[in-house]
């Protein structure tokens, strides 16, 4: 990372007023996405973080923009985290008894 965008990075002081998106997202792509952690190759797998999937990156926004609360109720989220546990538990032959709290 360039001593001018660690600077630039750092040492920002807490904003008066919002910016336009799209100056931010500038911001993004020139002084932000140019230093990744280093791991984003499919054949990384040290540490704990996991190498990016297509697939993931895809979705990542879809979650974002729904924000679902999986803590409870009876809506997509937590049905789909529900289905996601129970085919987890599955894989690894895990007893799992269909219903709630699961």
């Amino acid at each position: 990372m360039s001593e001018a965008d660690r600077t630039w990075l750092t040492r920002q002081p807490l904003p008066a007023d919002g910016r336009p998106l799209a100056d931010l997202l500038d911001e993004v792509r020139d002084r932000i996405s140019p230093y990744p952690m280093g791991n984003g190759h499919p054949r990384f797998f040290g540490w704990v973080n996991s190498p990016p999937s297509p697939a993931g990156v895809l979705v990542a926004p879809l979650a974002a923009a729904m924000n679902p609360s999986c803590a409870g109720g009876d809506h997509a989220g937590v049905l789909l985290e529900r289905t996601a546990v129970r085919w987890l538990a599955e894989l690894v032959g895990f007893p799992h008894p269909p219903g709630p709290g699961c």
